[in-house]
Protein backbone atom coordinates (compact mmCIF):
# COMPACT_ATOMS: atom_id res chain seq x y z
CA UNK A 1 0.00 0.00 0.00
CA UNK A 2 1.28 3.46 -0.88
CA UNK A 3 2.20 5.51 2.17
CA UNK A 4 0.03 8.63 2.48
CA UNK A 5 3.20 10.62 3.09
CA UNK A 6 4.51 9.53 -0.31
CA UNK A 7 1.28 10.68 -1.93
CA UNK A 8 1.51 14.04 -0.20
CA UNK A 9 5.14 14.41 -1.27
CA UNK A 10 4.13 13.73 -4.88
CA UNK A 11 1.37 16.35 -4.61
CA UNK A 12 3.81 18.98 -3.39
CA UNK A 13 6.36 18.18 -6.08
CA UNK A 14 3.76 18.13 -8.82
CA UNK A 15 2.22 21.33 -7.54
CA UNK A 16 5.59 23.03 -7.75
CA UNK A 17 6.11 21.76 -11.28
CA UNK A 18 2.73 23.12 -12.36
CA UNK A 19 3.40 26.55 -10.86
CA UNK A 20 4.34 27.78 -14.34
CA UNK A 21 0.66 27.70 -15.23
CA UNK A 22 0.07 30.54 -12.77
CA UNK A 23 3.09 32.78 -13.37
CA UNK A 24 2.00 36.42 -13.64
CA UNK A 25 3.71 36.75 -17.03
CA UNK A 26 1.60 33.97 -18.51
CA UNK A 27 -1.94 34.23 -19.83
CA UNK A 28 -4.22 31.48 -18.58
CA UNK A 29 -5.97 29.48 -21.27
CA UNK A 30 -9.50 30.46 -22.19
CA UNK A 31 -12.27 27.95 -21.60
CA UNK A 32 -13.03 25.58 -24.49
CA UNK A 33 -16.20 26.42 -26.41
CA UNK A 34 -19.23 24.59 -25.04
CA UNK A 35 -17.36 23.08 -22.09
CA UNK A 36 -15.61 24.81 -19.26
CA UNK A 37 -12.94 22.25 -18.34
CA UNK A 38 -11.61 18.91 -19.50
CA UNK A 39 -11.93 16.28 -16.77
CA UNK A 40 -12.21 12.88 -18.49
CA UNK A 41 -11.59 10.81 -15.36
CA UNK A 42 -14.48 12.46 -13.56
CA UNK A 43 -16.66 11.93 -16.60
CA UNK A 44 -15.73 8.25 -16.50
CA UNK A 45 -16.32 7.81 -12.77
CA UNK A 46 -19.40 10.00 -12.37
CA UNK A 47 -20.94 10.56 -15.83
CA UNK A 48 -24.32 11.65 -14.46
CA UNK A 49 -22.75 14.52 -12.53
CA UNK A 50 -21.13 16.04 -15.66
CA UNK A 51 -18.56 17.81 -13.54
CA UNK A 52 -16.66 19.18 -16.53
CA UNK A 53 -19.78 20.86 -17.88
CA UNK A 54 -21.03 24.34 -17.09
CA UNK A 55 -21.18 25.27 -13.39
CA UNK A 56 -23.96 27.85 -13.16
CA UNK A 57 -25.23 27.53 -9.60
CA UNK A 58 -22.54 29.36 -7.67
CA UNK A 59 -21.53 32.86 -6.61
CA UNK A 60 -18.58 33.15 -9.01
CA UNK A 61 -20.68 32.21 -12.03
CA UNK A 62 -23.11 34.98 -11.14
CA UNK A 63 -20.20 37.43 -10.82
CA UNK A 64 -18.94 36.41 -14.27
CA UNK A 65 -22.36 37.10 -15.74
CA UNK A 66 -22.45 40.56 -14.18
CA UNK A 67 -18.93 41.33 -15.41
CA UNK A 68 -19.80 40.19 -18.94
CA UNK A 69 -22.95 42.33 -19.06
CA UNK A 70 -21.26 45.40 -17.60
CA UNK A 71 -23.54 45.33 -14.58
CA UNK A 72 -20.50 44.76 -12.34
CA UNK A 73 -17.23 46.66 -12.60
CA UNK A 74 -14.20 45.83 -10.45
CA UNK A 75 -12.03 48.72 -9.31
CA UNK A 76 -8.22 48.56 -9.44
CA UNK A 77 -6.08 49.65 -6.48
CA UNK A 78 -2.33 50.00 -6.38
CA UNK A 79 -2.16 47.63 -3.41
CA UNK A 80 -3.92 44.36 -4.08
CA UNK A 81 -5.21 45.17 -7.55
CA UNK A 82 -8.82 44.00 -7.95
CA UNK A 83 -8.89 42.07 -4.67
CA UNK A 84 -10.78 44.51 -2.44
CA UNK A 85 -13.39 45.18 -5.12
CA UNK A 86 -13.65 41.45 -5.81
CA UNK A 87 -14.33 40.68 -2.15
CA UNK A 88 -17.10 43.26 -2.08
CA UNK A 89 -18.65 41.84 -5.25
CA UNK A 90 -18.61 38.33 -3.75
CA UNK A 91 -19.93 39.56 -0.37
CA UNK A 92 -16.84 38.39 1.47
CA UNK A 93 -15.63 40.41 4.45
CA UNK A 94 -12.03 41.58 4.87
CA UNK A 95 -12.22 40.37 8.48
CA UNK A 96 -12.44 36.76 7.27
CA UNK A 97 -8.76 36.93 6.30
CA UNK A 98 -6.50 34.01 7.23
CA UNK A 99 -2.79 34.39 6.40
CA UNK A 100 -1.00 31.21 5.32
CA UNK A 101 2.80 31.00 5.12
CA UNK A 102 3.15 27.40 3.93
CA UNK A 103 3.95 27.09 0.18
CA UNK A 104 1.08 24.72 -0.52
CA UNK A 105 -0.57 26.59 -3.41
CA UNK A 106 0.12 26.08 -7.11
CA UNK A 107 1.69 29.53 -6.76
CA UNK A 108 4.00 28.20 -4.07
CA UNK A 109 7.08 29.95 -5.44
CA UNK A 110 5.49 33.33 -4.61
CA UNK A 111 4.69 32.50 -0.97
CA UNK A 112 7.32 33.75 1.48
CA UNK A 113 7.42 35.13 5.00
CA UNK A 114 7.04 38.61 3.45
CA UNK A 115 4.38 37.63 0.91
CA UNK A 116 2.09 35.09 2.58
CA UNK A 117 -1.07 33.81 0.95
CA UNK A 118 -4.17 35.59 2.23
CA UNK A 119 -7.39 33.57 2.22
CA UNK A 120 -10.83 35.20 2.47
CA UNK A 121 -14.13 33.34 2.66
CA UNK A 122 -17.83 33.29 3.36
CA UNK A 123 -20.17 30.31 3.62
CA UNK A 124 -19.70 29.12 0.04
CA UNK A 125 -16.84 30.99 -1.65
CA UNK A 126 -13.09 31.32 -1.05
CA UNK A 127 -10.54 33.82 -2.38
CA UNK A 128 -6.76 33.31 -2.27
CA UNK A 129 -4.39 36.22 -2.92
CA UNK A 130 -0.58 36.37 -2.90
CA UNK A 131 1.10 39.80 -3.18
CA UNK A 132 2.86 40.10 -6.53
CA UNK A 133 0.80 37.43 -8.26
CA UNK A 134 -1.04 38.16 -11.48
CA UNK A 135 -3.86 35.81 -10.54
CA UNK A 136 -6.32 35.43 -7.67
CA UNK A 137 -7.40 31.89 -6.85
CA UNK A 138 -11.15 31.34 -6.42
CA UNK A 139 -13.27 28.44 -5.19
CA UNK A 140 -17.03 28.30 -4.90
CA UNK A 141 -19.46 25.56 -3.92
CA UNK A 142 -21.83 24.97 -6.81
CA UNK A 143 -25.31 23.74 -5.87
CA UNK A 144 -25.17 21.07 -8.59
CA UNK A 145 -21.47 20.14 -8.90
CA UNK A 146 -19.94 20.86 -5.50
CA UNK A 147 -16.60 22.73 -5.25
CA UNK A 148 -15.50 24.35 -8.52
CA UNK A 149 -12.25 26.25 -9.06
CA UNK A 150 -11.36 29.45 -10.89
CA UNK A 151 -8.66 32.09 -11.30
CA UNK A 152 -9.10 35.82 -11.86
CA UNK A 153 -6.57 37.87 -13.84
CA UNK A 154 -5.21 40.47 -11.42
CA UNK A 155 -3.27 42.61 -13.90
CA UNK A 156 -4.08 46.29 -14.44
CA UNK A 157 -3.54 46.18 -18.19
CA UNK A 158 -6.13 43.40 -18.57
CA UNK A 159 -9.85 43.24 -17.75
CA UNK A 160 -10.57 41.11 -14.66
CA UNK A 161 -11.39 37.88 -16.52
CA UNK A 162 -12.46 34.81 -14.54
CA UNK A 163 -11.43 31.38 -15.90
CA UNK A 164 -12.53 28.01 -14.56
CA UNK A 165 -9.99 25.25 -13.88
CA UNK A 166 -10.30 21.55 -13.13
CA UNK A 167 -7.43 19.10 -13.28
CA UNK A 168 -4.76 21.55 -12.15
CA UNK A 169 -6.60 22.39 -8.92
CA UNK A 170 -7.88 18.86 -8.37
CA UNK A 171 -4.31 17.60 -7.98
CA UNK A 172 -4.83 18.50 -4.33
CA UNK A 173 -8.53 19.33 -4.07
CA UNK A 174 -9.70 15.76 -4.63
CA UNK A 175 -10.21 13.08 -2.00
CA UNK A 176 -8.03 10.64 -3.99
CA UNK A 177 -5.70 13.23 -5.59
CA UNK A 178 -4.28 12.19 -8.96
CA UNK A 179 -5.39 8.57 -8.67
CA UNK A 180 -8.94 9.50 -9.66
CA UNK A 181 -12.18 8.10 -8.29
CA UNK A 182 -12.49 10.67 -5.54
CA UNK A 183 -14.67 13.76 -5.32
CA UNK A 184 -13.79 17.49 -5.38
CA UNK A 185 -13.30 18.96 -1.93
CA UNK A 186 -12.44 22.11 -0.02
CA UNK A 187 -9.06 21.35 1.54
CA UNK A 188 -7.58 22.59 4.81
CA UNK A 189 -4.24 21.26 6.05
CA UNK A 190 -1.83 21.80 8.89
CA UNK A 191 1.56 22.10 7.21
CA UNK A 192 4.98 22.95 8.70
CA UNK A 193 6.62 26.04 7.22
CA UNK A 194 10.00 25.09 5.76
CA UNK A 195 12.93 27.02 7.17
CA UNK A 196 16.62 26.32 7.62
CA UNK A 197 16.12 26.07 11.39
CA UNK A 198 12.95 23.94 11.16
CA UNK A 199 13.57 20.19 11.29
CA UNK A 200 9.99 19.27 10.42
CA UNK A 201 9.17 18.05 6.93
CA UNK A 202 6.30 18.69 4.54
CA UNK A 203 5.33 15.04 4.67
CA UNK A 204 4.12 15.66 8.24
CA UNK A 205 1.09 17.43 6.78
CA UNK A 206 -2.31 16.50 8.24
CA UNK A 207 -5.79 17.25 6.96
CA UNK A 208 -7.74 19.52 9.29
CA UNK A 209 -11.49 19.55 9.93
CA UNK A 210 -13.88 20.22 12.80
CA UNK A 211 -12.74 17.01 14.54
CA UNK A 212 -9.07 18.04 14.72
CA UNK A 213 -7.95 19.11 18.24
CA UNK A 214 -7.01 22.80 18.41
CA UNK A 215 -3.46 22.00 19.50
CA UNK A 216 -2.94 19.99 16.26
CA UNK A 217 -4.17 22.67 13.88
Amino acid sequence: MTDIRDLRRRELLLGGALFALFRPSKTLQAEPAGREIDMPRYEQDYPLVRYSGMATQNRIWRLRQRLASGQQVLSWEQKGGYVRSLLEALEIGNDSQVVVFSPSSLQAALITEKTPRALYFNDDTYVGYIPGSGHVELTSVDADLGPVFYALDNVREQPPTVTRYGGTCLICHDTFTMTGGGVPRILAMSLPVEHATDTRRNDETIDVDDRTPIEQR
